[in-house]
Parts: C-alpha cells; sequence; structure tokens
C-alpha cells in the first residue's frame, strides 16, 4: 500500500496538549476490512450478486462512493467522529443495509457545543445538530487546496486522497506510465535525493587522491535561474567517460584536467550567478530569494 496520510500526521497532540483525535500517523486497512480482504484471499467468499437493496440504498452508494474518505485530518464530507461507535443507532431486529450507520439524535435540549478530543467518547445519548460539522474544515475547499501543497513527511508533498486527486496518470491506449506531478512510494527516496542536492558531497569536486572524479557539478545543473539543466549535465557525462578512457589507456593527467575544468566551469557559473540574482531586490525576505541572497 503506498504511502498515505492517516488522521494525525499533522499533529500528534491535540488542543491543551492532549492526545491526538486519532493516532493513525499513516493511512491503513481499518482491521474490519482487512479481515474480509483475508476472508476473500482464502476463497471464503460468495460468488452470486447481493439481493438488491431499494433506491435507498443505491441513492447512498452514488453519494459515497465519490466520497475522499479517509484520512480524517479534519475531513472533507466527514471527520474522524465516524470511527467513534458510540454515534450510531443500535440496529433493530432485523436490519437491512439502509439500517447500518444512523446517527442517534439527541433529545432537543441543545447545550453549549465544545471541540475537544472525543475519539474515546461516549456519544451514545445522541449528537446534537452540529456535532459533526464542528471538527471539520470550514470551508471544505481550504483544507482541499492546503492539503495540495501541505509537505507531510520529511517535506514529500502529495500524501492526501489519491483517488480524489490523481497526480499520475495513465493513458487509456498505452501501457507506459506517464508522470504528472505525484511521486509515487518507490520514488520517494529519489525526490528526497532532489530536494536536499545542495547536502550532498558533490557541488564542488575536492575530493581525496586516487578517489573517482564526480560528473559535473549539482550547484549548476539544478539551478533554476541559470537553467543550464540536463544538458550540461550530459555534457559533463560524455567528458567524464572521454577522460576516463583516455586515463586508462595511459593519458597523463586526463583526469586531473577534468576536475580542475569543472572547478573552473563552477567559478564562472558562480560569477554569473550573482550577477543575474543580485538584479531581483523586490522579494528579499521570500524562501526563494534568501536562500539564494544570503
Amino acid at each position: 500500500m503506498p504511502f498515505l496520510a492517516g488522521d494525525g500526521i499533522v499533529t500528534r497532540r491535540g488542543p491543551g496538549n492532549k492526545p491526538p483525535f486519532t493516532h493513525s500517523y499513516y493511512l491503513i486497512l481499518p482491521p474490519t476490512l482487512n479481515f474480509l480482504l483475508s476472508q476473500y484471499q482464502a476463497g471464503k467468499s460468495v460468488n452470486t450478486d447481493p439481493a438488491p437493496q431499494g433506491e435507498g440504498m443505491a441513492l447512498d452508494q452514488a453519494n459515497l462512493e465519490n466520497c475522499a474518505g479517509g484520512s480524517f485530518s479534519p475531513g472533507i464530507e466527514m471527520t474522524w467522529i465516524c470511527r467513534n461507535t458510540t454515534i450510531y443507532s443500535p440496529l433493530p431486529a432485523n436490519p437491512t443495509l439502509s439500517d447500518a450507520f444512523r446517527i442517534k439524535h439527541k433529545a432537543a435540549n441543545i447545550t453549549e457545543l465544545t471541540l475537544e478530543n472525543g475519539a474515546d467518547n461516549d456519544y451514545s445519548g445522541g449528537l446534537e445538530p452540529g456535532d459533526i460539522t464542528k471538527y471539520m474544515a470550514q470551508p471544505w475547499q481550504a483544507d482541499f487546496n492546503e492539503c495540495s501543497i501541505q509537505a507531510v513527511e520529511n517535506g514529500i508533498p502529495l500524501w492526501w486522497w489519491p483517488a480524489q486527486r490523481p497526480y499520475s496518470v495513465f493513458p487509456s491506449d498505452s501501457a507506459e506510465q506517464v508522470q504528472w506531478t505525484r511521486i509515487n512510494n518507490d520514488e520517494f527516496n529519489d525526490y528526497e535525493m532532489v530536494l536536499g542536492w545542495k547536502y550532498l558531497g558533490f557541488i564542488l569536486n575536492i575530493g581525496k587522491p586516487g578517489t573517482p572524479p564526480s560528473e559535473g557539478d549539482a550547484a549548476s545543473t539544478f539551478d533554476p535561474l541559470s537553467s543550464q539543466g540536463i544538458m550540461k549535465g550530459l555534457r559533463w557525462g560524455l567528458r567524464l567517460a572521454q577522460d576516463i578512457s583516455a586515463h586508462l589507456q595511459g593519458t597523463p593527467g586526463a583526469l586531473q584536467q577534468y576536475e580542475d575544468d569543472v572547478r573552473a566551469e563552477y567559478d564562472q557559473y558562480l560569477s554569473i550567478r550573482h550577477q543575474f540574482y543580485s538584479m531581483e531586490t523586490r522579494w528579499p525576505e521570500a524562501p526563494f530569494w534568501s536562500r539564494r541572497l544570503n
């Protein structure tokens, strides 16, 4: 299962330093669903169509199928309080599917609503109007938008509701995956390397004697303003291959010359970088510019 955000991923502590509303840091299969899937895997399933449940059930299904579902932090269509089983009415003697998960109403003696940790509260007395929505994002559009840009784990975004907001798309007429913006689970480590490239030890090729040379320099290759990009990386890669071949064939100083040329080009890049970056003075406090001007 891919890494997805759970109910408690934003804050591990609730108001007043109490335990969070729910404790799931990652989104996982609920125990009931996990049990049902294990039964299906073991062949313990019924292969006949279920009996029709009527128009009411069909309308419920049509609405619920389009819900984002977990995680509830706080949630859009529903929030974490739905995991507390005491909010539901007891089932009648001969229940149908439409009898399940009906909210139990409290008598009409309206009391003050408070936002408290209710993950384990006893709501068997029923709920009043607002007891569910008071825990939810208001308006939900703001929360939905924030989740699309929120970095959750180690600066990695895009952990929310992939079915509702797909970032990876697959053309219907091709088996080849086409990446949009979402980072798949098996690419998280690569993405972290891209984010933290400036902390890696290959920006300057200052190595110990006898160690293999680095291919180019990452700073000018990935700098968004210099736009030297992948062509520069390919050029230095080709040059390094040629110099390694020359070194193996006995050409003296081939690798040292490569190191010197990389360092010279990097010095030139720093000069150009300073010239262009110093021209921008409008947003000195913006993170993008403060990292580059200081």
